[in-house]
């Protein structure tokens, strides 16, 4: 089900290291194996599903993709392919 106060996105390329990204709840702790795994295919193939934030206060909050962002981070990835969720 679409959450109705989110009914516009752009998909952007968000430059890892210069965008203020939060997490929107407490950091997941995620299996270091598997975050490797994820970054090799990200360096090989890219990142092919979207991170999801919205825009607050000059930052952006991180609705989804907190395991791809960290691997992409891990694969030394400059830029990640983003949605910016706008409230409605």
């Amino acid at each position: 089900m679409v959450d109705k106060s989110y009914k516009e996105s752009i998909p952007v390329d968000f430059d890892i290291d210069k965008e203020q990204l939060a997490p929107s709840k407490k950091p997941k702790k995620i299996d270091d194996g598997a975050l490797d795994e994820l970054a090799d295919s990200i360096r090989e193939h890219g990142n092919l599903i979207l991170i999801e934030v919205y825009e607050k206060d000059g930052s952006y909050i991180l609705i989804t993709g907190e395991r791809r962002l960290r691997a992409a981070q891990k694969a030394g990835v400059k830029k990640i392919s983003t949605i910016i969720r706008r409230q409605s």
